[in-house]
């Protein structure tokens, strides 16, 4: 018999997102915000100009709400599989 693999909704549920990203927080906003200045200046100091941000797997969106709070000329695209 063959056993049920569950889909990405059934994985990335409202339940998943409350345990990892709400109770048991993986990274809060602080950690992102102390990785995000990190990796901008980073990209300064070997003269990168970032103009643009993609997101994969983005969860609640911190680096999103980062570069809007810090830089809100960079244009940040965030997607993640889940609808929550």
């Amino acid at each position: 018999m063959a056993t049920r693999r569950p889909d990405d909704a059934d994985r990335f549920d409202a339940e998943y997102y409350h345990r990892f990203y709400e109770r048991e927080a993986v990274h809060d906003a602080d950690h992102i915000a102390h990785l995000a200045t990190a990796v901008h200046h980073l990209a300064a100091w070997w003269d990168i100009d970032i103009a643009s941000v993609l997101d994969v797997g983005a969860g609640t969106g911190l680096w999103r709400d980062w570069y809007r709070t810090n830089h809100p000329e960079v244009s940040v695209r965030s997607v993640d599989i889940s609808a929550h």
